[in-house]
């Protein structure tokens, strides 16, 4: 999530970023619809065509960051696999980098994905085992796939998260967390199977559904980085679990692992080492919202209050398994 102080609504910024795609000579409708976390994203059209400009401040992500995610959608349509497409700009480029005077920002555009956001959709055993056959297909694909730029590893965003817990104080929770989590990882075997790039972020919000030909399409690989397959597959389940009974979630689980299997090799052992994953999960968000959240300023309006206040929640609840031991 982007610090706070990068959430306001700002159509002129848009306007003028989306120029270097399209001449506009107004705010574009579209703009309304607009949202900010880890970036923000403003829809607009085209030729009856709906597009999506992405930007963020260029203090926010590394630039071979952005352009290794551009690569990894590349490959993944080449190899007939449906993802969001990018839109080359005026000047025949993928990423901007686009001068204003709010600063510097990273600039993408993407064509509008077909189907319904699954988040928007009622859960049937049909579509969690499309949900997880579409993450199987990934993960197979993942396997194979040599970049000429890579994405980082989970060793180096936890070297990022120690960077971060190190400018505040009061963290000693959440490094003694860190140190666990580099423990128990550092003793897990990696193998072709079991490691590679994956979304991190493989949730109904950023997976569409065309139901007539059971298509699923993924968003927002803006958080990709090497990891082990296993913690997409326990993003998904989170997921599911939030949505659904418990009675529920035990077979929908047991579901979309039947469909990720029809494409990849998952073993048992590693299912099991579920827990860790989640602890990863949490650690994670707990840091970005630390590093989101810690300015604050007078008279904040209310909407950043709410947002607060709820952040404030969430870490409250991710953190409350910090520092035990694994019982793996």
């Amino acid at each position: 999530m982007l610090k706070l102080k990068y959430l306001f609504d700002n159509k002129d910024l848009a306007t003028m970023i989306v120029s270097y795609w399209m001449t506009i000579t107004e705010v574009t409708p579209l703009f309304q619809y607009y949202r900010i976390s880890a970036n923000a994203i403003y829809p607009f059209k085209k030729d009856e065509q709906v597009y999506y400009l992405r930007f963020v401040p260029k203090e926010e992500k590394l630039e071979n960051q952005i352009l290794a995610e551009l690569e990894f959608l590349k490959y993944l349509a080449n190899h007939h696999y449906s993802v969001v497409e990018p839109v080359l700009s005026k000047e025949g480029n993928l990423l901007e980098e686009v001068q204003t005077p709010w600063g510097v920002y990273y600039a993408v555009v993407f064509k509008r994905v077909l189907g319904q956001q699954l988040s928007d959709l009622k859960l049937s055993e049909e579509i969690v085992f499309g949900y997880g056959k579409s993450l199987g297909q990934l993960h197979k694909l993942s396997q194979n796939y040599l970049p000429s730029v890579k994405r980082i590893n989970y060793k180096q965003q936890l070297e990022w998260m120690k960077n971060i817990l190190n400018q505040f104080p009061n963290q000693d929770d959440a490094k003694v967390e860190i140190n666990l989590l580099e423990k128990v990882l550092t003793d897990l075997p990696i193998t072709d199977y079991n490691y590679g790039l994956i979304h991190y972020d493989f949730d109904p919000d950023n997976l569409f559904y065309v139901q007539e030909t059971g298509v699923f399409t993924p968003i927002d690989f803006d958080d990709s980085l090497y990891h082990w397959y296993v913690m997409d597959i326990e993003c998904a389940l989170d997921s599911v679990k939030q949505v659904v009974s418990e009675k529920q979630y035990n077979k929908f689980k047991e579901i979309l692992i039947k469909g990720y299997k029809t494409e990849m090799l998952l073993e048992e052992s590693m299912l099991l080492l579920m827990p860790i994953f989640t602890r990863y999960a949490n650690l994670y968000r707990y840091v970005r919202l630390l590093r989101s959240s810690y300015e604050t300023w007078k008279y904040e309006p209310g909407w950043m209050i709410n947002l607060r206040n709820k952040m404030k929640q969430i870490m409250k609840d991710s953190m409350r398994q910090f520092g035990k031991p694994f019982n793996i």
